[in-house]
């Protein structure tokens, strides 16, 4: 798995977790005993045990404010990398403390020749933020032409990146109709007539083609199976 040359994704924060007494003090209405010492011990030792919860289910679309606010409810700075007007995230389940990621698409490109969209998950725990995959998507001309549309809608390769339900593994595979052998077939053509723009289009298509597999988490991240 080799991200793209022109993507890097750097990225450290710090986590704060607030687990009890953050919004008032229940115990001031009424004498503090021995009994109720007992529970509020015993339900601050219960609390830090759990991971961080999300005010966002699995499977929740996030956009711009609500990107950084998941970020935030776990402490962490939104990393600068991702672009809050351009990115599309959902929350996912992943083997992570929180037992939740976020799956971020997000679009990268080298103008004017070619476009790539990025599938992207993240985790936030234990004062960090980490990436835990890169892989690219989507592969199209800078500028598709009106008349290019079609069934993948003017790119030139689609890959379908999918978690399994656990969160354990993942595939990256053709989609069908907009696939490798199709855009072998558009690049052998030469569909662009810039010399550049077909050579860079070459190489992204090549590169997010040689993801396709299946991919296991490991400890830190997902790898190719």
């Amino acid at each position: 798995m080799t991200p793209s040359a022109n993507a890097s994704f750097t990225v450290a924060s710090a986590i704060a977790i607030c687990l009890v007494g953050c919004s008032g003090n229940p115990s001031a209405a009424r004498p503090e005993t021995s009994e109720n010492a007992s529970t509020a011990t015993h339900t601050a030792s219960a609390l830090a045990e759990e991971p961080t919860a999300s005010a966002e289910p699995p499977g929740s679309s996030l956009k711009g404010a609500a990107i950084e606010a998941w970020f935030r409810q776990r402490g962490a700075a939104t990393p600068g990398t991702l672009n809050l007007e351009d990115a599309q995230c959902e929350t996912v389940r992943a083997p992570v403390p929180s037992g939740e990621a976020l799956s971020c698409e997000q679009h990268a490109a080298i103008k004017p020749w070619v476009r790539v969209s990025r599938r992207i998950l993240f985790d936030a725990h234990d004062g960090r933020t980490s990436l835990l995959v890169n892989l690219a998507s989507k592969v199209e001309p800078f500028d598709p032409s009106s008349d290019s549309g079609g069934a993948c809608g003017g790119a030139l390769v689609v890959l379908r990146v999918q978690l399994s339900a656990d969160g354990k593994s993942l595939t990256v595979a053709d989609d069908p109709g907009c696939g490798c052998d199709q855009a072998e077939k558009l690049l052998d053509k030469g569909n662009s007539g810039d010399a550049k723009a077909l050579e860079l289009q070459t190489r992204e298509v090549k590169q997010a083609c040689s993801q396709r597999g299946a991919y296991v988490w490991e400890e830190h991240g997902y790898a190719p199976a």
